[in-house]
């Protein structure tokens, strides 16, 4: 089991978790009760059709709904690629060929990393222009 322990300084009434968490007294997420939401655990029922990427996707996305007010963790999403993207492989799952085992995974990349069409801000306002891919 990984160590979810949270180092000094981090607020403790701020974490991403599933819904098994607890609340602390100032009303946020306990970390010391994290359960990490994982693909992993979720890709053996895309092989067996009892769950599908696009629904996974959609999860993810109501969970960070849910918890970006508090959490502040993205700067941008393509909502709409991520959707065409997790349809693509749903399709694929379906028809019984996944590109791979990561096939369906929704990623989130720090914009500390040039991302083609994407501001690498490396957490600065206002250094918000669009990456070309290249430094």
């Amino acid at each position: 089991m990984p160590d979810h322990t949270i180092p000094s300084g981090v607020p403790t009434d701020v974490a991403l978790a599933d819904e098994t968490s607890t609340t602390n007294n100032a009303g946020g997420y306990d970390p010391r009760s994290f359960t990490p939401l994982t693909f992993c655990d979720h890709r053996q029922d895309f092989l067996d059709g009892r769950d599908s990427p696009s629904d996974y996707l959609e999860r993810c996305l109501a969970t960070i709904a849910e918890r970006e007010p508090a959490v502040q963790a993205w700067q941008t999403m393509d909502v709409e690629r991520a959707r065409e993207a997790a349809a693509e492989s749903t399709a694929r799952y379906r028809a019984g060929n996944p590109r791979s085992s990561i096939d369906g995974i929704p990623i989130g990349i720090k914009d500390l990393y040039d991302v083609r069409g994407f501001p690498t801000t490396e957490g600065v306002a206002g250094n918000d222009a669009p990456s070309d891919g290249r430094r």
